[in-house]
């Protein structure tokens, strides 16, 4: 579910939801979050690179196991405007913000609410 708001291109509307799933449980859910995160910028760079190569994007849907078809389009019109660059750099932040979450004293709140706006930012 927070992969649709990573993709809104509404900041108020993301921070609110990761609001929301942070505060639904008492222990930390910066780890799934950040899981999610990850996720999606794989499959946003594993389109780009794949568009930039000419690939179809039913075969890029299948192989990257994108669905439902809103979430597909989402995705492939997010990663056609980004291009291979700028989303290996998104997957990158993200990689980063994971090793941080686990090694470091950062805030995770901060970190997570960040990580939230690189995505509102790369999908407008």
């Amino acid at each position: 579910a927070i992969q649709s708001y990573l993709l809104c291109g509404d900041p108020v509307r993301a921070l609110r939801e990761l609001r929301v799933i942070l505060g639904n449980s008492p222990k930390s859910n910066a780890v799934p979050v950040v899981f999610a995160c990850s996720d999606l910028a794989r499959k946003l760079m594993g389109a780009s690179e794949a568009m930039a190569q000419g690939v179809n994007a039913n075969v890029i849907g299948k192989e990257l196991k994108l669905w439902p078809a809103s979430s597909k389009d989402a995705i492939l019109g997010t990663a056609r405007r980004l291009g291979p660059a700028r989303a290996r750099a998104l997957f990158e932040e993200c990689v980063a913000a994971d090793v941080a979450s686990k090694s470091t004293g950062i805030d995770t709140g901060i970190m997570l609410e960040r990580l939230m706006l690189s995505f509102v930012n790369a999908s407008r």
